[in-house]
């Protein structure tokens, strides 16, 4: 029986049963993204003839084979395990493109898990999808399971599509053998995340539009209409106001190249270098810390920016501890899923609370810059023995007080920008014609 399936959107996965042979499905052939022509890589711990310890990589196409010819070069083998091996290709790809489709890739898995399909067959039939890029994915991951590898390993392998709750919940889903289960929480837990980003974006969208656009007017005027009109205001010899030498010398600036590129320059190495240093690299921790702060400060944004990340933490510590991982574990990764510096030290600060003893509400009062309904709530689910339902309850609750934060930032930020866009233009006439009304005044 070979199964096909088609994502006909992003929010309704279809899947599409047919029969078209009696015979089992072939395994694809269909050549795997980013393919290794090298063997696996293992690290191992061995004891050598002198008894002295030795540590190192071999690669060998299986296990059985990197154990067979670590026993012909040591005296005992004491560990051996298979290393992560990621493509760079994967992470240059991941700069181009969302995983906008995942949702639904999940969602029809979590619908074939329940039909009790092998879960090789699965990764094949979902290869079959819209998204070409989660197809390689797709295939990649069949192999992998194919050459006896667990699941969490193989998604491992793939750090850009899959993040840390995705994998530790299929670890755990593996140890309890509750996989269908999963699925469908991680296709609605995947879902939830990606509504939240598509209403930051449309909240994002409308001012940044507003503000390229008086960008390109300024920018017109200056570099256009007031050339034209520069060898008029030199010629009449006279003083000439200063909006009108400002916006002289911004005009001659904007039609300079050798200004224009090293304008060009500044923003765009200053740009990558911010993003690099402060919101993905991590060499400057103390710097992402201050910049998440003034983040969360700001008037408006920051609020917005503050229920975003609690939403998107809460669901995941509720969909985690629904899993079945341990609690440690749990923060540790709700930490990495906020996206933010200050919360995952908060985090990781509950997690040592709770290593001592601990409950978690206390834990968080003394952590700090949980809100007082987050500790309290989470007291309530302590003590209930019903935590992930209370955590997913907030959750939804700090969604919808979300969608009206956002409404609440576009309303004002509208006039203030079109505001902005008016002084803008305002400068620019009275630049243009204070030389014409002191001209006048001499006359």
């Amino acid at each position: 029986m070979t199964l096909r399936w088609q994502g006909i959107s992003p929010g309704f996965p279809v899947v599409i049963w047919s029969r078209l042979s009696a015979t089992p499905t072939a395994m694809s052939t269909t050549p795997t993204p980013y393919k290794k022509e090298k063997p696996p890589l293992y690290r191992f711990t061995a004891i050598d003839e002198d008894r002295s310890p030795v540590r190192g990589t071999i690669r060998a196409h299986t296990r059985d084979a990197a154990r067979e010819q670590l026993h012909l070069r040591f005296a005992h083998l004491l560990t051996l395990e298979e290393v992560i091996e990621r493509d760079w290709r994967q992470h240059l790809v991941h700069h181009f493109r969302s995983n906008e489709s995942l949702p639904v890739y999940v969602k029809a898995m979590a619908v074939m898990l329940d039909a009790g399909l092998p879960l090789v067959q699965i990764f094949d039939v979902a290869a079959e999808g819209e998204d070409s890029y989660l197809n390689n994915v797709m295939l990649d991951l069949g192999d992998s399971i194919r050459k006896g590898r667990s699941l969490s390993f193989s998604l491992a392998r793939w750090p850009t599509v899959f993040d840390h709750s995705f994998i530790g919940m299929c670890k755990a889903a593996e140890r309890s053998g509750r996989l269908h289960v999963t699925f469908r929480r991680l296709a609605d837990l995947l879902e939830k995340r990606w509504a939240l980003r598509k209403r930051l974006r449309a909240a994002l969208t409308y001012p940044i539009l507003i503000s390229l656009v008086a960008l390109a007017i300024f920018w017109i005027l200056v570099a256009v209409v007031v050339p034209g009109l520069a060898p008029s205001f030199r010629d009449v010899g006279m003083s000439l106001p200063w909006p009108t030498q400002v916006l002289l010398w911004i005009s001659d600036l904007s039609t300079s190249l050798p200004a224009i590129i090293l304008t060009l320059t500044l923003i765009f190495g200053g740009s990558f270098l911010f993003y690099k240093t402060v919101l993905r690299g991590g060499q400057f921790p103390t710097l992402q810390i201050y910049w998440d702060r003034l983040m969360l400060d700001l008037p408006l944004f920051g609020k917005l920016y503050q229920l975003a990340i609690l939403t998107r933490s809460l669901n995941t510590m509720a969909a985690l501890i629904e899993s079945g991982l341990p609690m440690t574990e749990v923060l540790l990764i709700s930490g990495e899923v906020s996206a933010s510096p200050i919360y995952r030290k908060r985090f990781e600060s509950v997690m040592v609370d709770i290593k001592e003893g601990h409950n978690m509400a206390d834990s968080m009062m003394l952590a700090g810059d949980f809100p007082p309904l987050v500790t309290g709530v989470v007291m309530l689910g302590e003590e209930s023995g019903k935590l992930p339902f209370m955590l997913n309850r907030i959750a939804d609750l700090y969604e919808e007080d979300f969608e009206t934060n956002v409404q609440t930032v576009t309303t004002f930020v509208e006039p203030v920008l079109l505001g902005i866009m008016g002084l803008i233009i305002g400068f620019i006439v009275l630049g243009t014609f204070l030389p014409l009304i002191n001209l006048i005044k001499t006359l």
